[in-house]
């Protein structure tokens, strides 16, 4: 019956064993490359989110570009008594001036909307590739705490204390084997 108890007891404290050395190896080798990672991580994300900033407003001032262009365009053809394509007008006191950019606006603009659409598609997928991360590291820390839990509950107060238990029950368990 005591060989029976102390088996009983020894192969709890193995079970321990498991979810401290789960417990052990997550605070000492993950979480510090874990926070390291996160760091890396979200200032990669920023670097893309102000990237794509940096296309939004280029391809903002093309298109104020281009607009201002298109009245030019129009205005090179103003005449005066003749009525203004735009507005009606048949005085014509200060038209827009035609800049030498000309068509390659239309084609500037088409390529930064793209590149815009692309960087966007980039943050997005790259802040759904942190959220994935944030939920690995945050179940990692989840079952360092259950490991963690799992001594409390057992009357360990410190990782310490549950060695030292640990190796009296195998002693006892081995002396009682013999």
């Amino acid at each position: 019956e005591r060989l029976e108890s102390l088996r009983t007891r020894y192969d709890e404290l193995n079970l321990l064993v498991a979810a401290a050395q789960k417990m052990s190896e997550f605070e000492s080798k993950h979480k510090p490359k874990r926070d390291a990672e996160r760091v890396e991580e979200h200032g990669e994300l920023r670097q893309r989110v102000h990237n794509h900033s940096i296309l939004q407003q280029e391809l903002k001032d093309t298109r104020a570009r281009l607009r201002a262009n298109s009245a030019g365009q129009l205005a090179k053809d103003l005449e005066d008594g003749e009525p203004c394509p735009v507005c009606g007008s048949h005085a014509h006191p200060n038209p827009a001036l035609q800049t030498q950019e000309g068509t390659d606006l239309d084609e500037k603009v088409a390529e930064l909307e793209v590149r815009v659409e692309a960087a966007q598609t980039t943050v997005s997928d790259y802040n759904t590739h942190i959220m994935k991360l944030e939920t690995t590291f945050d179940l990692q820390s989840k079952a360092a705490d259950e490991a963690k839990q799992t001594l409390f509950a057992q009357g360990f107060d410190s990782v310490e204390q549950f060695d030292q238990d640990l190796t009296s029950s195998k002693v006892a368990f081995d002396k009682a084997k013999k």
